[in-house]
């Protein structure tokens, strides 16, 4: 939001609880909020919601390494592919892309080939450590980006570096 004060945001967010926030955003920002999470494809999802920690919610299911034991409430949210809502919104190009989806990025990824194409740089939390139930590996998530044009530029955060293993980083990935 910093760096592109004057961009048009399209928010993709199907938590409710986070509208407040969102609002003050756009209240500051143009754009728009999209109640839905996004994937492959349009449709319908289960999203494990974890009250106690709203950002750590998902749909990808926990690694039993990473699950902490916590309650998770299931929610159906909608599911939309940003290939269509770049589409049924006639969103102009150039796009950048923030994808922080608790494990379904590649999902994110599967839903955007169009927009990928129009796309000059994603920043993405990219899993490093299988935090997710049959989950992608680093490299798979590096190869995907880079059979869409991408190459990875740089690493915003690093978190785990107190671990035996790093679990993810926020990775910049450039055209």
């Amino acid at each position: 939001l910093a760096a592109f004060p004057e961009a048009y945001h399209v928010l993709v967010e199907p938590l409710r609880e986070f509208e407040p926030a969102l609002s003050a955003v756009l209240a500051r920002h143009r754009g728009e909020r999209v109640e839905a999470a996004a994937g492959a494809r349009a449709g319908e999802c289960t999203l494990h919601v974890e009250p106690e920690r709203l950002v750590r919610s998902s749909v990808a299911r926990r690694a039993a390494t990473t699950a902490n034991g916590a309650a998770l409430e299931p929610r159906r949210v909608p599911l939309v592919t940003l290939d269509d809502l770049a589409s049924e919104r006639a969103l102009a190009p150039p796009f950048g892309l923030k994808i922080d989806t608790e494990g379904f990025e590649l999902e994110v990824l599967r839903g955007a080939r169009r927009f990928l194409r129009d796309t000059l740089f994603v920043v993405a939390e990219v899993s490093v450590t299988r935090r997710f139930e049959g989950g992608y590996t680093f490299a798979q998530f590096v190869e995907t980006m880079d059979s869409n044009g991408f190459r990875l530029a740089t690493f915003l955060d690093m978190v785990g570096l107190r671990r035996p293993e790093l679990l993810y980083v926020d990775a910049v990935f450039v055209r």
